[in-house]
């Protein structure tokens, strides 16, 4: 596991063994974190000012053959350009351990780790500055907002989706998820380099109370394309919403959501929270 501390730090703790990992890169709050998956220990991070890093992370003896949790910088970038984005998201694609996206602002991007400064050694005191009007290797423009992009989900289920949350641009409210998906039937087998996006659909909510408007929106969303669910984590309303072409439901939480994830459970494949 890992969490963020003060001026940008993240400790990754093995709970079973009590090891400990502290990374200093980050020079403010991170605002998000991912792992890749359980048995790929891979972890990206971004943060306030911008920066993207993402980690590997082995766990093994050192010389004298004592246990210990290691880590270097695959990437590092620096998103310049987009004003003041103060929550910077990131999520990993569900199958392919090198590509992300990654929400800075308004715009949605996505990040191949393959191709970003490739021959070059990262550096966590000088990351690669990426221009948003003018992407560096390996970082390819999605889409953009009409406000801050709040929060990013991706997913595969024939063909690849993203699915990304902002605010409407009316106010503190994040109201408007956008799909997104490969703009070719063949995307998810193309070449990460040839794939290219399109927006689907826009779904707006909006509230009946108009009195209390500020009062009545999520924050987080989650896509479960293979159940046909997107997953709205309602921190406002102590709810989550889950929408489908012909059914939705609320059930009701005492606390706020703070972070939630989408998982299967076999043999069946059925997809819980």
């Amino acid at each position: 596991m890992c969490y963020g501390l003060k001026q940008g730090n993240i400790r990754v703790l093995n709970i079973h063994t009590a090891l400990i990992l502290l990374f200093r890169a980050h020079t403010q709050g991170v605002t998000n974190m991912a792992f890749f998956a359980e048995d790929v220990h891979l972890l990206a991070s971004v943060s306030v000012e911008g920066w993207l890093f993402v980690w590997k992370i082995s766990e093994g003896p050192d010389e004298e053959g004592t246990p210990q949790i290691t880590g270097k910088i695959v990437i590092a970038i620096q998103i310049v350009g987009e004003g003041e984005a103060v929550r910077p998201r990131g999520c990993w694609h569900c199958h392919k351990q090198d590509v992300l996206a990654v929400g800075v602002g308004k715009r949605v991007l996505r990040i191949d780790t393959t191709k970003v400064a490739k021959g070059e050694v990262p550096s966590a005191e000088d990351p690669i500055k990426c221009p948003v009007e003018n992407l560096i290797d390996g970082v390819q423009f999605v889409g953009k907002h009409d406000g801050e992009v709040t929060d990013l989900s991706m997913c595969q289920w024939m063909t690849t989706w993203l699915v990304s949350a902002s605010m409407d641009g009316t106010g503190p409210l994040n109201r408007e998820v956008k799909i997104w998906s490969s703009a070719s039937e063949e995307g998810w087998l193309l070449p990460s380099d040839a794939e290219s996006w399109k927006c689907t659909q826009t779904l707006e909510l909006k509230s009946s109370a108009q009195s209390r408007v500020e009062d009545a929106f999520f924050n987080q969303v989650i896509a479960l394309l293979q159940a046909g669910l997107l997953l709205l984590a309602n921190s406002k309303k102590n709810a989550i919403y889950g929408m489908h072409l012909d059914f939705g439901g609320e059930p009701a939480f005492t606390m706020p959501i703070m972070s939630f994830t989408g998982t299967n459970i076999s043999p069946h494949g059925e997809q819980i929270i």
